[in-house]
């Protein structure tokens, strides 16, 4: 099962907790999250750059390269969330 279909099924359980039992719920997306302990299984792009750096291939960019992106560390969206 993919990693997205586990989290949106882990949405609506959350959803139909709140609705049976009124328990509040937040649900966060959190995109870009990098850390330490990254391992880059779901495609992280840091972790696809940095291991084709190492291997000396060439970095894989899709689109035209024109597409921007912010990173957050884990360890800050630990304490902000």
């Amino acid at each position: 099962m993919g990693v997205c279909i586990i989290k949106t099924i882990d949405e609506f359980l959350a959803f139909s907790y709140f609705i049976e039992h009124k328990l509040p719920i937040s649900i966060a997306r959190l995109f870009n999250t990098v850390g330490t302990r990254q391992t880059g299984n779901y495609g992280m792009v840091l972790s696809r750059f940095i291991s084709q750096a190492l291997k000396n291939e060439d970095l894989t960019v899709f689109g035209d390269g024109n597409q921007t992106r912010c990173f957050w560390n884990v360890s800050d969206v630990i304490e902000a969330l």
